[in-house]
């Protein structure tokens, strides 16, 4: 980096130096994966066995507790309790039994449309108040989001992020616009559940997010590197090349 802060704006060394810096880098990830791998294939069986056993002893691998009776279950059993109790079956002759069975099929019936009567008004009085308090929780949950250093609050979009990318090209500030254009693109790429956000995340760690996805990938990597010349890398940057951005920043969301 001494060697780059050394060179002119405009000479040609800077981008040779930066793409040393990227596959130094480059480098260095794949040998830390590479004694990672080792080290994990040197584990001793005992090592495998504690490792399943800390596994096994996490919550989602518990079995779920027997679920405790509700309010209106209680109540419902205590209900149906005291119906027993006062229409027990009495000591009625067999040709008056059918009649006694079929009052107390017929209260039974009665009971529970009262019951269902009872659930659809509390549902109809109260459902809107919790359901505009989960609302209004959940607007708080959401909370702002930080893209390569910039932070977005939680209702900006990427649609708004790209009109203000071309706004600025409009205006002349085309380095500016390539860099709102490439967060406007991981901001979708979110939005779609593709990337997950995150503050530390860089635009390298974002492309190998989408490594999966082929066509993505090659559409996602030509636009990294255009944001990485103009924006770190200072490049002049001319109309043809917010042209190129705009252009890939569309095809992008055509592989998805």
């Amino acid at each position: 980096m001494n060697e780059y802060a050394k060179e002119t704006e405009n000479s040609p060394n800077r981008e040779t130096i930066l793409t040393a810096v990227y596959e130094r880098l480059d480098a260095l990830e794949q040998k830390v994966e590479e004694t990672e791998n080792a080290e994990a294939g040197s584990r001793t069986k005992d090592e495998d066995k504690q490792k399943l056993s800390e596994i096994l002893r996490r919550e989602e691998y518990q079995k779920p507790e027997e679920k405790q009776e509700s309010l209106f279950q209680k109540l419902y059993r205590k209900i149906m309790k005291l119906l027993a109790g006062l229409f027990s079956k009495p000591n009625l002759p067999e040709s008056s039994a059918s009649g006694f069975q079929s009052l107390s099929l017929v209260l039974q019936m009665l009971l529970y449309a009262l019951i269902l009567g009872v659930i659809g008004f509390l549902a109809y009085r109260f459902a809107p108040l919790f359901l505009n308090r989960f609302r209004q929780r959940e607007k708080r949950e959401k909370k702002e989001r930080v893209i390569l250093g910039e932070r977005l609050s939680a209702d900006e979009t990427a649609q708004n992020l790209f009109k203000e990318a071309e706004r600025l090209a409009q205006t002349g500030n085309l380095r500016g616009a390539i860099r709102k254009g490439y967060i406007a693109l991981l901001c979708e790429l979110s939005d779609r559940k593709v990337i997950g956000l995150a503050h530390h995340k860089t635009n390298r760690d974002y492309l190998r997010d989408v490594r999966k996805k082929r066509e993505l990938y090659e559409n996602m990597n030509n636009l990294t590197s255009n944001f990485e010349r103009h924006w770190y890398g200072f490049e002049t940057t001319d109309l043809e090349d917010w042209e190129n951005f705009r252009n890939g920043y569309k095809k992008a969301f055509e592989t998805i």
